[in-house]
């Protein structure tokens, strides 16, 4: 079969048989020729018919018991849809099967699996094709934005017809739904956009879907207004929206909901708390969003519910580009269980009046008791509970406008009083030469973690400051309870490691590092034995880079 070459011709309206050219199969010195179904006549001839077969082809494969043969076959259709489909003429090429032989044949086409999904801008041949052989199994629906001659491929589908159609026709079948508009502003046309979006807007509005579990509907990303869909699916379990919010009479539905993803600008937190209320089995959140009325003023805020919203089931919650007030408040009316995973996208704090500061410590400092692992490298930060699962990172882009900008500013949160009492292992990663605060600074910063077992100080350029701020003197010593210390990959001069191990040994036992692991060949044997003497356990490990 790997010799067999497709050309991938598109559908053609208007023939003499009014069948579209699907696919011209062509091998070294053999003839293709039509497959004639004796035995089957409820199918489409003109369209089956167009597949030729190879004459006296065999396969082994194709003596094998039904079941596994079944097996196989589905395993090779599922290959054309295994990344992200696109409705083009990849999605049917698993079509090739049907040419092998009369068993493979006859058993794709008796079998409903390989005809469940339906592209809605196809040859309405085809189309139809799908939507009989696949009665009377569920169905998914999709349409895609990139159909039309632009692409290689014609679209039946533009004005939206066909989709509607087919929604209205099969809402009693239809398990999954991916419905797309233009996403992009070259390809846009604005009345096509308001005619497609009031089409499916009305399809869906005026249905009702027992059986649907999935839904994906995307709008383009260029439209600036918030764009309602109304949503008869009881069964829901997994949400997508692109530039879309979802309308209020259909809340009651998301009982069942499990995993939510709204990619829609100008969110807020009046958007948002009572979206994730109607959840209760929620437990994949990821809500994107970003401010485009930049030249306007926000508008003002709106009462939210004065009880906070229980997320029991929740294990990932993804909130990006929120605006600050609108953050903050979101996760004050939230009740999200410690195992769960939270990441947070910060935004820029020129973008908003109130100081960005005393905003992320009202919105963090209330999480940190959860945890007892500080994680910083570069602009992301991540919390950790060393007993159990469940994180809280956060992120802020690099510039001089971010929250927590740098290094500094980051140790100096977490030391706070409220807040460096509950960490107990800290990991610095890949931080610059030029992104190292001074010695004071780091000084001050760790006197705030008298809880700190664990320092790790990982691919770092020069952490000379940090092991100089540990050197304690007779009125401070910084972090007592180190015990742990991790310089693999690290850059830093043997003495002054050295005169930092030394000064914590000789002022008193328990104040010595118990364990240190360093870059193997680093060191000569004289310094190697001059720390074997201070420290209980020392680990050499290559350096990452000769890692296999």
């Amino acid at each position: 079969m790997s010799e067999l070459d497709v050309d991938e011709s598109r559908l053609h309206q208007g023939a003499a048989s009014q069948a579209p050219a699907l696919y011209s199969l062509q091998s070294h010195n053999v003839t293709p020729r039509h497959l004639i179904i004796e035995t089957d006549t409820s199918c489409s001839p003109a369209v089956i018919e167009s597949i030729p077969m190879m004459p006296k082809f065999r396969t082994d494969i194709a003596s094998l018991p039904i079941e596994m043969l079944l097996h196989i076959l589905k395993l090779y259709y599922l290959y054309f849809w295994d990344d992200p489909p696109n409705g083009t003429v990849k999605d049917l090429q698993w079509w090739l099967i049907l040419n092998v032989c009369s068993t493979w044949r006859q058993l794709v086409l008796d079998t409903p699996f390989f005809w469940q999904k339906i592209w809605s801008h196809w040859h309405p041949e085809i189309v139809n094709l799908f939507e009989m052989r696949s009665k009377p199994y569920s169905l998914t629906i999709r349409r895609s934005p990139l159909g039309g001659p632009g692409f290689g491929d014609q679209n039946y589908d533009v004005e939206g017809n066909a989709t509607a159609r087919l929604l209205t026709t099969h809402m009693d079948r239809i398990r999954s739904l991916d419905i797309e508009w233009l996403e992009t502003l070259w390809l846009a046309d604005v009345n096509t956009h308001e005619k497609m979006y009031n089409l499916i807007s009305r399809c869906v509005a005026d249905a009702a879907f027992p059986k649907l579990t999935e839904v994906f509907l995307g709008s383009c990303t260029y439209y600036r207004a918030k764009r309602s869909m109304k949503l008869n699916a009881p069964k829901l379990k997994f949400l997508i929206l692109q530039e879309l919010v979802l309308d209020l009479t259909c809340y009651p539905y998301l009982a069942n909901l499990t995993s939510l993803r709204l990619r829609t600008a100008n969110l807020t937190a009046e958007d948002i708390i009572p979206l994730v209320e109607a959840c209760p089995r929620l437990e994949y959140c990821n809500i994107r969003t970003e401010q485009k009325t930049t030249h306007h003023l926000l508008p003002e805020p709106q009462p939210l519910p004065t009880h906070r919203v229980p997320l029991r089931a929740l294990e990932y919650l993804n909130i990006s580009g929120l605006q600050w007030l609108s953050l903050a408040r979101t996760l004050d009316h939230l009740e999200i269980c410690p195992t769960a995973n939270i990441n947070l996208k910060l935004p820029p704090a020129e973008r908003h009046g109130d100081h960005p500061q005393d905003v992320f410590r009202e919105t963090i400092t209330p999480f940190i008791p959860s945890y007892d692992s500080l994680e910083i490298s570069g602009h992301a930060i991540m919390l950790r509970n060393s007993a159990r699962p469940g994180s809280l990172a956060f992120n802020s882009d690099d510039s001089d406008h971010s929250v927590l900008a740098s290094l500094s500013e980051k140790l100096t949160y977490f030391s706070l009083p409220n807040v460096g009492i509950h960490i107990s292992s800290i990991s610095i990663a890949k931080i610059g030469a030029d992104q190292v605060p001074e010695i004071d600074d780091i000084r001050s910063a760790f006197s705030g973690f008298p809880s700190l077992e664990v320092l790790s100080l990982r691919e770092c350029k020069d952490i000379n400051n940090f092991l100089s701020a540990f050197q304690h003197n007779a009125t401070m010593v910084v972090c007592p309870r180190l015990r742990r210390f991790d310089l693999q990959d690290s850059h830093y001069k043997p003495e002054i490691l050295l005169g930092f191990l030394e000064e914590r040994n000789a002022n008193d036992a328990l104040l010595s590092i118990e364990w240190l692991r360093l870059v193997q060949g680093l060191f000569t044997e004289k310094i190697l034995s001059d720390l074997r003497a201070y420290v209980g356990v020392l680990v050499e490990e290559p350096p990452k880079e000769m890692d296999r």
